[in-house]
């Protein structure tokens, strides 16, 4: 049963993290456009 409440945590970090990616990719893309990516 713990082991079950640990994954669950484990998925709200992973999408938690997805999300913080997604954002700093779009302030990437408000600052410089799309010339961070060619770096």
């Amino acid at each position: 049963m713990a082991y079950e409440s640990l994954d669950a945590y484990a998925e709200q970090f992973e999408r938690e993290r997805q999300s913080s990616a997604e954002r700093a990719d779009a302030l990437k893309n408000l600052l410089f456009g799309d010339a961070w990516r060619d770096a």
